[in-house]
């Protein structure tokens, strides 16, 4: 039977809408007969005044109070006055989400924005039902208390200080998968020939063209800016994309000519201007970053929506992904200077290169059809049942490589398994997680010698099984009394397992013990 899945997201900002957009797409890609439920849980349809505004009232904050919001955004960054705040919303959540949840009947939920989790737990309580809840994180380093939620089955983060934070949230470690922010398809794959796009968007062929924004709601000095750089005679040709901020888009309209400057409401084709530019003006949205990441496309960054937009702003310069420039002047200079020198914008767009992670939306797809499969599955007897002995499951296979580069290759590029984890344990050992199916994860580790010799003890090739126990003590003295050899008796696991131990079967391969 096709399976079901709920994205929920909100028109606040345009991030949801391109995480769910990217989801999608890759969904529907892997399981043609999947369906797909994007649901604005503000919307009339579901919910009810106050509900209903709160993504209005989010994008009057955003354009025209920026420091209401950070007051807003920073009184609520702790997780108990979240917790009292979504408390207090109850009366009206409930009732939204149980409606969208009863509509679609979803076999997964996946959540593309904060501030649902802990009130979708308690709507499935109140229906009865069983569901995995899924987060996919679109903040890149600033990430608010809304986001957390012990009711996620797993969560799917971009970057390894969205990681870091939920662990220090109490968020389980191997819960967590880095996959990157998904983007759309049409962000990875370059045109077929980029003169013929630039005609058929009616901007001239030759030109430097400046692509300038200010988010979906068109914050920030978008206005100032086209003027001071129409003023300046730098050779360029700016399109303005004004977004959802329609006195922005008239005002702009009335004072430009389109033969020296373009202007654009909420457009729907982002990725094809993207490509047509040269050069993008923007505040610093996660998902905007990201995309003309994958487009090669440097970045003048003129702000940032204060809490969740601000650690961005040194993600991009930390990275070489562009420059700062807040005040209209400073940013025109900006404009003039990066599209002189052809050499700094090389190293940019080698930068972006570096950061690119055009299988995300796909990984994260993968991810959320396994959950489909083992939600189908619940129930099923564990793999492996031992008399006397808490119930074991398979966990995972360790690889010891050699080059762990083309390791990845193999299992990642080859293979086409996703990249669940990638992170640095102790010794400066790099230890990669791949998904290679339903229940099975690829444990590959990278030592610091490679690609010298292995170090003493250590050989190429399989390192270990591991299996998943309920309680290790218990099977620990359950096979001890077996006559089973252990090489570790059960001690801490450190970093994201709990617990461990190491036995060997008779012919000395040797077995991991994960406490569950």
């Amino acid at each position: 039977m096709a399976k079901k899945v709920m994205i929920a997201l909100a028109p606040a900002g345009g991030g949801h809408l391109s995480v769910t957009r990217a989801l999608s797409e890759a969904l529907s890609e892997l399981a043609p007969d999947i369906t797909i439920s994007a649901v604005n849980v503000y919307s009339a349809e579901y919910g009810v005044f106050p509900v209903t505004a709160l993504p209005r009232l989010y994008a009057l904050l955003a354009v025209n109070s920026p420091a209401l919001w950070r007051r807003v955004y920073y009184s609520t960054s702790s997780q108990a006055r979240y917790a009292l705040l979504e408390k207090a919303a109850q009366p009206w959540l409930r009732p939204t989400l149980k409606a969208a949840l009863q509509a679609t009947q979803p076999d997964v939920i996946v959540s593309a924005l904060p501030g649902l989790g802990n009130t979708m737990q308690h709507v499935l309580a109140d229906l009865g039902w069983r569901r995995p809840l899924a987060v996919v994180v679109s903040d890149l380093i600033n990430i608010h208390p809304a986001w957390f939620t012990t009711a996620a089955t797993w969560y799917s983060v971009p970057t390894e200080e969205s990681r870091r934070a939920c662990i220090e949230a109490g968020i389980a470690p191997e819960s967590i998968h880095m996959l990157g922010l998904p983007v759309s398809r049409g962000f990875v794959a370059p045109p077929a020939d980029r003169l013929v796009l630039r005609r058929r968007l009616g901007v001239p062929e030759e030109a430097r063209v400046v692509l300038i924004m200010g988010g979906a709601d068109g914050a920030g000095p978008v206005e100032e800016t086209v003027q001071q750089l129409l003023a300046s005679g730098t050779a360029s040709y700016p399109v303005v994309i004004a977004g959802r901020n329609e006195r922005l888009h008239r005002r702009l309209s009335a004072k430009t000519d389109p033969a020296t400057c373009r202007v654009l409401g909420f457009a729907t084709n982002m990725a094809e201007w993207m490509w047509a530019a040269d050069l993008l003006v923007t505040k610093a949205g996660p998902n905007t970053i990201m995309e003309a990441a994958h487009c090669g496309l440097p970045l003048v960054l003129t702000g940032a929506l204060p809490g969740q937009e601000e650690g961005n702003v040194a993600f991009v310069t930390s990275n070489g992904l562009g420059v700062v420039a807040t005040k209209p002047q400073e940013i025109v200079q900006a404009i003039g200077e990066l599209l002189a020198d052809d050499e700094r914008s090389a190293r940019i767009k080698q930068a972006m290169a570096r950061i690119r992670r055009p299988q995300s939306a796909r990984e994260i797809a993968q991810l959320i059809l396994a959950t489909c499969q083992d939600e189908g599955q619940a129930g099923a007897a564990p793999v492996a049942t031992r008399r006397g002995m808490t119930s074991a499951t398979f966990s995972h296979v360790a690889i010891n490589t050699v080059d762990l580069e083309r390791s990845l290759h193999f299992y990642h590029e080859t293979l086409g398994f996703p990249i669940v984890e990638d992170l640095t344990i102790a010794g400066g050992v790099r230890l990669v997680h791949v998904r290679a199916g339903e229940g099975l994860t690829i444990e590959l580790f990278g030592h610091p010698s490679a690609p010298a010799p292995l170090p003493t003890g250590l050989q190429a090739g399989l390192a270990h099984l591991a299996l998943a126990v309920d309680d290790l003590d218990q099977a620990y003295a359950d096979l001890r009394a077996k006559g089973v050899e252990f090489t570790v008796p059960p001690r801490s696991g450190g970093g994201q397992t709990k617990r461990l131990a190491f036995c060997k079967d008779p012919d000395g391969t040797l077995i991991e013990l994960v406490e569950k």
